[in-house]
């Protein structure tokens, strides 16, 4: 339980926490909510990491991912648009 607790204080401090480097915004859901990407850097630690913003009137959730987190998030966004782009083409799966 103690890692559980460990774990979500310090996801929510990388959240919470850091500078704004960058910030890309995504509108989805017919324009009601922004999708935003936020490379941030660690104060403390200089490390990079990336936080995706989901931010709908009365709703907002993060995640907080380390760089190899984001890679496995990015090469799954590749898949799925791999997938579209084959199913536009008629090529099924």
């Amino acid at each position: 339980m103690f890692k559980f607790f460990s774990a979500a204080r310090k996801v929510t401090k990388l959240i919470m926490g850091g500078y704004v480097v960058e910030k890309i915004d995504v509108r989805a859901n017919a324009g009601m909510t922004t999708v935003s990407l936020q490379r941030k850097i660690n104060s403390e630690t200089g490390q990079y990491y990336i936080v995706l913003a989901e931010l709908t009137p009365g709703n907002f959730q993060f995640v907080a991912f380390d760089q190899g987190e984001f890679a496995s998030f990015a090469n799954a966004v590749a898949k799925m648009q791999e997938a579209l782009a084959q199913q536009a083409a008629g090529i099924q799966s």
